[in-house]
């Protein structure tokens, strides 16, 4: 179904009053062989919050992970980016891009 841009506004404009930021994590390896993760600057992102998601919307989007945090979105993030929401550490373990929204599924650190 093609969602028009406009529709997509209004939902934006209604819905996503929620401010949290995102960034960028990357792990390395350093020279003793441990594992370093460092974020990149963050990026503040508006959205939905909830912090569960019930049995049947986790079967319909094939959840299996744990979740703690579920946000929909018009933005984009990437998987294992870190989101932080009322001053508390997430990590994004799902993306799952949808016609009207994007859903953001994370864990706590």
């Amino acid at each position: 179904m093609l969602i028009k841009p406009q529709f997509k506004a209004i939902i934006s404009s209604t819905f996503y009053d929620k401010t949290f930021t995102v960034a960028t994590r990357t792990s390395t390896i350093d020279a003793e062989g441990g594992t370093v993760i460092t974020s990149g600057t963050p990026r503040t992102l508006k959205g939905n919050v909830q912090y569960s998601l019930n049995e049947r919307l986790r079967e319909i989007y094939g959840i299996s992970e744990q979740v703690d945090l579920a946000i929909t979105t018009d933005q984009t993030v990437a998987k294992n980016d870190k989101l932080t929401y009322e001053s508390k550490d997430y990590v994004v373990t799902s993306f799952i891009k949808k016609d009207s929204h994007n859903l953001i599924v994370a864990r706590s650190l």
